[in-house]
């Protein structure tokens, strides 16, 4: 909801104030499931290919996480079961 506002209008400070609370909120949720070797393989992959940037991450999700299985087996246990 608070996308679309700012889209529609920029200067709705409180649509602006929503918007980088869940930017915060998601960058700590990316920091914490240690998948930010996929998110940052994803932006050469946006910007050479045009894909969406959401895409080109799920793309190196695999992978990702197979690294974290190898380094940090504690932090994928619940997604393998």
């Amino acid at each position: 909801d608070n996308l679309e506002q700012v889209v529609k209008n920029g200067g709705d400070t409180y649509a602006r104030e929503q918007m980088c609370i869940a930017s915060l909120v998601a960058s700590h949720a990316s920091s914490q499931a240690e998948i930010c070797l996929g998110h940052a393989a994803g932006y050469p992959v946006t910007t050479h290919y045009h894909l969406e940037h959401g895409f080109a991450c799920a793309i190196f999700l695999p992978e990702t996480v197979r690294l974290v299985a190898i380094h940090r087996p504690e932090r994928v246990a619940n997604l393998c079961r």
